[in-house]
């Protein structure tokens, strides 16, 4: 069934209209007692600061070379970081990691998932669900407010959305280390500066721009308590219940987790720079270099993260790394042990 048509005075009206459903919808969905599941990482919060960023990275460029950004663009791109996780599906295991549906061509679907009959991945849904809240929307005069019968604007607003979906190489070497590669195999140096600004808030914003690495660190341990729903299980059932064999794997993870996110970031900041390189939009300005240099500088606190990240990484296997192999214990430490245990828990971010 076609939903009606909202009737605005012009592109601004319809925009903000257009983010207060959005946000009403994220909250609707995943937001406390929401219809679907309330999630660690990807929170009507994440979405909010994916929109804040995408559109001043945006707003930045056009300062340099206002060719290269409408104010269409600007209004889009706003709601392109609120509309790109708008659909958040995942299949739920017992004893398992979430399951997630994701994908924006085909291809992208984990087999996993295509078994069991998913042929639509999230990113894919998302932008679908997008472009139907666009189509809506028209002017007093009965035009539509964007170019939605233009099937250029059409893909490329769907692929704005489809450069978020990220692909993960978990055994990627970067300077002496090895770890998970996440990148983003649609962002290519043909995307639009919409998609390069949503792609790179979604991914890599607080990496790149946060002042205090608490944020990337609780951005990290968000996903961590995401990914991990098996945890999510055993622990709301109480630590107690947890074996301690079980116990020591969970350390393990957890420990592993945190150095895996050095390895994380470090991709982060070797991936934003090349997308910087590689982009043809900004290629084709006669102001390029500047470009480059402004977004470099707003995004100059990669260095800052990565040495935090890595300092607690070495930390908290100094604290916790006995709960991986322990001792054998006499009824005190084995106390000592759990309240360990608990501590770990805490740090990464549950409530216990």
């Amino acid at each position: 069934m076609k939903r009606r048509r909202i009737i605005v005075r012009n592109l601004a009206e319809a925009a903000r209209r257009i983010r207060d459903a959005y946000r009403e919808r994220l909250r609707e969905r995943f937001g406390p007692g929401g219809d679907e599941e309330e999630l660690e990482y990807h929170t009507p919060r994440h979405s909010e600061d994916v929109a804040t960023s995408a559109r001043a990275f945006l707003e930045l460029v056009r300062t340099i070379d206002p060719s290269l950004v409408s104010e269409l663009d600007l209004e889009l791109v706003e709601i392109e970081g609120l509309a790109h996780d708008s659909v958040q599906k995942s299949t739920l295991v017992p004893g398992r990691e979430r399951l997630r549906h994701r994908g924006y061509r085909r291809g992208d679907i984990p087999s996993a998932v295509r078994r069991r009959g998913v042929a639509v991945g999230n990113e894919l849904a998302s932008a679908k669900e997008l472009l139907e809240e666009l189509e809506r929307y028209e002017t007093r005069e009965g035009r539509p407010v964007f170019p939605i019968d233009d099937p250029a604007f059409r893909a490329e607003v769907a692929d704005d959305i489809g450069a978020t979906f990220p692909e993960i190489d978990s055994n990627a070497r970067i300077e002496g280390m090895r770890g998970s590669k996440v990148y983003q195999p649609h962002l290519t140096p043909k995307s639009s500066l919409r998609a390069l600004a949503v792609a790179t808030a979604d991914l890599r914003g607080t990496l790149g721009s946060a002042s205090d690495p608490r944020l990337a660190m609780k951005q990290g341990d968000a996903e961590f308590r995401e990914v991990r729903a098996d945890l999510k299980t055993a622990v709301a059932r109480g630590i107690d219940r947890i074996p301690r064999s079980r116990r020591g794997r969970i350390a393990r993870d957890v420990l592993h987790w945190w150095n895996d996110q050095v390895v994380f970031a470090k991709w982060q900041h070797a991936l934003f720079l090349d997308s910087l390189e590689r982009n043809e939009r900004i290629a084709q300005s006669p102001r390029a270099s500047a470009i480059r240099q402004a977004l470099r500088k707003k995004h100059s606190a990669f260095d800052r993260n990565i040495a935090a990240l890595r300092r607690r990484a070495k930390e908290m296997h100094v604290r916790y790394g006995e709960l991986v192999d322990p001792p054998r214990l006499t009824r005190a430490s084995a106390h000592a042990s759990r309240d360990r245990f608990r501590d770990l828990l805490t740090e990464i971010g549950y409530r216990l």
